[in-house]
C-alpha cells in the first residue's frame, strides 16, 4: 500500500492536461481511498491517499507529479 498527501493542483501543467488528469482519476478516487482534510480552496487543500501498489501504479504516480503541485509521502503509524 502507498500513502501519500497532495496538497494543491499543479499551475504549471496545461488545461487540457489537467482536464484529462481529472477524468481518469475519477475513476481512482473514491471514499475508500481519498479523504480531504483541509480544503481553502478547489485548488488548494490537503488530503490524503491510500492506493494498493500494482503494474499500473507507477504511471498513476507521474500522473499525479503532473497533477498535484506538492506530494508527500508516508507511512501511517499503526499504534
Amino acid at each position: 500500500m502507498l500513502y501519500f498527501s497532495p496538497s494543491r493542483i499543479e499551475h504549471f501543467t496545461d488545461n487540457q492536461i489537467i482536464l484529462e488528469l481529472e477524468e481518469k482519476f475519477k475513476r481512482v478516487f473514491n471514499n475508500s481511498n481519498y479523504k480531504t482534510i483541509l480544503e481553502i480552496r478547489k485548488d488548494v487543500f490537503v488530503s490524503k491517499f491510500k492506493i494498493e501498489v500494482t503494474l499500473h501504479t507507477a504511471n498513476l504516480i507521474v500522473d499525479f507529479w503532473k497533477y498535484f503541485f506538492s506530494m508527500a509521502f508516508f507511512e501511517p503509524l499503526m499504534i
